[in-house]
């Protein structure tokens, strides 16, 4: 008498079924609905001067407007998780969920605060393991 109470067979299919339940809770997206080709990305925007909250020209602050409006949009289209700054304003950060690293990297190259080198800016991979609202 065998002391394997499944036998081989439903072993290996009870390792299929937990594979398969696993990789559907783990790899569903922030919004969970199950779509597993985006990916999220976090930019980090920095003023390129610490004294631009002291001596910003108007034309900066007009600048700064229109990055904001830029992410609003973004957001709007549903390519931005997460958005938010310091308090002491230095830099700000925004999670993207974009289909690839180069769409990511295309969305803050054309962002109107980078083109015009007001903000310089770092992006990162990033893997969402929990958020808010989704059970995993």
């Amino acid at each position: 008498m065998s002391n394997n109470i499944l036998g081989p067979k439903r072993f290996i299919l009870l390792l299929v079924v937990c594979f398969c339940l696993i990789s559907g809770l783990y790899g569903q997206d922030a919004r969970g609905t199950g779509e597993k080709d985006a990916s999220h990305f976090i930019v980090v925007f920095r003023f390129q001067r610490q004294t631009f909250q002291q001596d910003a020209t108007p034309e900066e602050g007009k600048i700064v407007a229109t990055h904001l409006q830029y992410l609003k949009d973004l957001h709007a289209k549903g390519k931005i998780v997460y958005a938010g700054f310091r308090k002491d304003a230095v830099d700000g950060i925004v999670v993207f969920e974009t289909a690839s690293r180069d769409e990511a990297k295309r969305l803050v190259e054309d962002d109107p605060a980078v083109k015009t080198r007001l903000f310089a800016w770092e992006l990162h991979d990033f893997k969402t393991v929990l958020i808010r609202g989704v059970k995993q």
